[in-house]
């Protein structure tokens, strides 16, 4: 019969906690998603939007030409952007476009060698989202630079595509620093908390056959462990009291035993009845002389 290891408190510990951190991280960040969505920060000031259909299309024939595949997304956009225009080129020189590009993006389009990201608007200063985007990004087709107005949107199906890949480059290392911290701090909370105890602990290991009255002290015993402490107390004087019983008894017992006189020095009632008219008695008594 093998013997179960007995669980650790600190690992016990550990394991709830980090797990406990993970999941508050992750409702934290599922919570500010929902808000924003709710809000209509997102997608409403989402601007990468068409330039994530147009990295998901975007491929290679079996020749190697740059291709934009037919999917579901790029076609939903177009029915919802009429006026879509984008250039799609790679480092090779090879260039895909569609659509009639606004004439104030016109200059840029000879530029996109020298330009590595661009938010470009006709307002000064930062705006969200701009009007048109430059940027290189990597796709099915290998690395190619987009540059393409931000009119599309973000849908909750992408944003849920995302959401293992968000978990595991964002929450799990968040959680994984947090756990590391609570595998450091642990043992010395519980050493702390404890301390009580490890009195309590030497108190029980002094107790001896010879001692009575012995009890554990509670004095910085932790509220959880105090009815443990409790219990052992009382038995330690349900003890005592039974010990203290079982000594009277024997003690009763031996004074008893001691006011009794041996038989064999006692004449029996009949030879005392007899002492005088029979001689038998006298013999008896006189060969126990």
């Amino acid at each position: 019969m093998s013997l179960k290891r007995p669980r650790s408190l600190k690992w016990s510990l550990v394991l709830r906690i980090a797990l406990l951190q993970c999941a508050m991280l992750t409702l934290i960040i599922v919570g500010i998603l929902v808000a924003l969505l709710a809000t209509g920060l997102i997608p409403h000031d989402y601007e990468d939007g068409t330039m994530d259909v147009l990295a998901d299309a975007v491929a290679r024939d079996a020749g190697g030409k740059l291709i934009l595949r037919k999917t579901s997304d790029l076609t939903k956009l177009r029915s919802e952007v009429p006026d879509l225009w984008f250039i799609i080129r790679d480092k090779q020189g090879q260039r895909l476009q569609e659509g009639t590009m606004p004439p104030i993006f016109q200059p840029f389009a000879g530029l996109l060698d020298t330009i590595s990201d661009a938010r470009i608007d006709h307002a000064i200063g930062q705006t969200a989202p701009p009007e048109g985007k430059i940027r290189w990004t990597d796709t099915a087709a290998g690395n190619v630079q987009i540059f393409t107005g931000t009119k599309g949107g973000l849908s909750l199906l992408r944003l849920l595509d995302q959401a293992p890949q968000f978990f595991l480059q964002g929450i799990l290392p968040l959680a994984g620093l947090m756990a590391l911290a609570t595998l450091f701090a642990t043992p010395w909370v519980v050493r702390g908390a404890l301390s009580g105890l490890g009195h309590a602990a030497a108190e029980a290991e002094r107790i001896d056959i010879d001692q009575r009255g012995v009890q554990l002290p509670l004095k910085d015993v932790p509220t959880e462990v105090t009815p443990l402490v409790k219990a052992v107390n009382a038995a330690l004087a349900r003890l005592d009291k039974g010990y203290e019983r079982h000594k009277r008894f024997l003690t009763d017992a031996a004074l008893s035993s001691g006011h009794r006189s041996p038989s064999s020095t006692r004449a029996s009632p009949r030879c005392r009845r007899h002492r005088n008219g029979h001689g038998c008695c006298r013999m008896q008594h006189g060969s126990r002389r």
